[in-house]
Parts: structure tokens; C-alpha cells; sequence
């Protein structure tokens, strides 16, 4: 018998859907939990919702959606039996692949139609696309090519995965070659992986890289503000002045720093380091940076909460 797939028009679908879903429930950053995501669509009623976990179901059965069609409402039933949360091993976080899939089936429209007037084949399709919605959901292409796999069992925590949900996306992907990269050193925090040969701390997030750069993540921040090679700005973060032939620390147009130097430098002048142009703290002694405080780079947060690719 051949194998079921999902069609191409169909794949393009699920992924215009989920980049509505992604914007209609304001979800910035990663990894996402599903779970809490079905309590945020309950309390808005949008769609309509109702969540609760229930015995005495089939032992082999995660989780079902009905569709209330007088009421307009769907009602997500977990199996108390296999309902796990908070996520705590890899089986527990099946859960959450469960919680995605279900979110898929609301999404997608697949309810909207009652199953006794699909064929068996619309069926299986229905629920390949309800995996597909969740893996893209929960693992898209930007998380999964920009993490480490040196700990295969902590990467799928990270991402509130199971292990064997994160080894079927990569298999998917076609990128099972991603296990075998080498391990970079990155902030466990904010994913930095950038830090200059005297950095005690992250200049990204402040963390303090004495306690281990051991992150799973890894994020790249460009420099907001382009620096020579001496660490002066090129241009005026204030005014937009061109610096290049400035004489002196300051810009001469409007007196704005050409350095990023750490903030105490202006306060007491106990840290007179200069750090990179994206530095929101001083690589020496974890104080914001001056660009960071007087405004001109933003905070790190908004900074990695970029468009992610499904």
C-alpha cells in the first residue's frame, strides 16, 4: 500500500494558517508550550474553547477535540492516563506535541465537518496535517538549525519536546546531520556566542560567562552600531554625524561617546572598558553599556525575537 503524504497545496496551507495563528496569539519567542496556549485561546473564546482532562478513556488515545457545532465551541479532552504537566522527562513532554496537534485540528478546519462524511484516507490525512501543524509549531526551521545537539536528550527538553518528536522533525528536515555539529559556546540566557578573549560577562544579556557557557541556542545580534577597528563608532548614534575624521572621545557635532564604554565610565570611573557596537553590558564588569543606556540599542529580548521560518 503507498504511503500516505500530505500534498504540496496542503503543506503551503498549513503554513500560511500557522503564521495567522502565530500572529493572532502574539507568540514572539521560543520554545512554545502548547498547553498553556490552549488556556490562552479558552479565556480569550477565540475560537470558543473548552479544555479539561478526563478518565476513563481509551488507553491508547492522547487526546480528542469535538466540535460543538450549535455552540460554535471546541472542547480539547486530554487523557488523564497519559496527561503530563508540567513537563518534567521526555514522555511527559508527548503532552505537549498533543496539545499542538489538537490546536492543529482547530486551525486547520478539520472539524467543521463531522468524520462520518470523510473516507478513511481524508482521515489519515487530516492527522498527518495536524502533525505537521505541530511540529512546524513547535520546532520551526530557524529553532532547530540554530541549536545544539552535543545533548540530544536537552536540546528536545528545551524545545518541550519528546525525543522522538524532535528525531522525527530532523529526519523530515532531512537534517539529521545537525547531531553531529560541533558544540558552540553560547549564553545559556540570550544565545550570545560572540565574546571578546577578556569578556567576564555576556555583553548581550550581562550573565556571567564564569558560570558556564553551556547554552543550547544560539542567536546571532549584529552590531547595531558599526565600530573601526578601535572601537569608535563609524557614525554618531545621536546625530548621524560621520566620525571617521573626529578628534577626540566625543562627537564634535553633539558631544554624544564615540565609544561604547561601560556606563560607570561616566559615573565614577571605576570601568573604562569599550565594548562592541551590539554591548547592552560591559564584557569586564556587567554594567549596562553607555549605548545601552542612553537608548540607542535596544534591549536584547526584542532583539532575538525575530520572524521564525516553519
Amino acid at each position: 500500500m503507498k504511503k500516505l503524504s500530505i500534498p504540496k497545496y496542503r503543506l503551503d496551507y498549513i503554513e500560511k494558517v500557522l503564521k495567522d495563528y502565530i500572529d493572532r496569539y502574539q507568540i514572539k519567542d521560543w520554545p512554545v508550550d502548547c498547553v498553556a496556549l490552549l488556556g490562552k485561546m479558552a479565556r480569550l473564546k477565540s475560537p470558543p474553547t473548552k479544555v479539561r482532562v478526563e478518565s476513563g478513556m481509551h488507553k491508547d488515545t492522547d487526546a480528542c477535540t469535538i466540535y460543538h457545532k450549535k455552540a460554535r465551541l471546541y472542547e480539547v479532552i486530554f487523557n488523564k492516563d497519559r496527561f503530563s504537566y508540567p513537563y518534567k522527562r521526555s514522555k511527559d513532554r508527548r503532552t505537549n506535541f498533543t496539545a499542538g496537534h489538537e490546536i492543529g485540528h482547530i486551525a486547520l478546519g478539520h472539524l467543521e465537518l463531522d468524520s462520518k462524511l470523510k473516507t478513511r484516507q481524508e482521515v489519515l490525512i487530516e492527522e498527518l496535517e495536524a502533525d505537521e501543524f505541530a511540529a512546524r509549531l513547535l520546532m520551526p526551521k530557524d529553532l532547530v538549525f540554530t541549536c545544539s545537539y552535543s545533548s540530544f536528550s536537552d536540546t528536545a527538553a528545551y524545545m518541550k519536546v519528546s525525543q522522538s518528536a524532535l528525531k522525527r522533525r530532523l529526519a523530515n528536515l532531512d537534517r539529521q546531520d545537525l547531531v553531529l555539529r560541533r558544540r558552540e559556546r553560547a549564553c545559556p540566557v540570550c544565545g550570545n556566542k560572540t565574546f571578546s578573549m577578556f569578556a567576564s560577562f555576556c555583553p548581550i544579556c550581562g550573565r556571567d560567562t564564569r558560570l558556564g557557557l553551556n547554552g543550547i541556542r544560539v542567536r546571532f545580534y549584529p552590531d547595531l552600531i558599526r565600530l573601526d577597528r578601535y572601537k569608535r563608532a563609524l557614525a554618531c548614534p545621536l546625530c548621524g554625524m560621520d566620525l571617521r575624521d573626529n578628534k577626540g572621545e566625543r562627537c564634535s557635532l553633539c558631544g554624544t561617546l564615540i565609544f561604547n564604554f561601560c556606563i560607570s565610565y561616566l559615573r565614577d570611573g571605576s570601568c573604562s572598558f569599550a565594548n562592541p557596537g551590539n554591548a547592552r553590558f560591559c564584557e569586564m564588569c556587567g554594567r549596562p553599556s553607555y549605548y545601552y543606556e542612553k537608548g540607542y540599542i535596544g534591549p536584547w529580548q526584542e532583539a532575538s525575537r525575530n520572524r521564525i521560518s516553519n
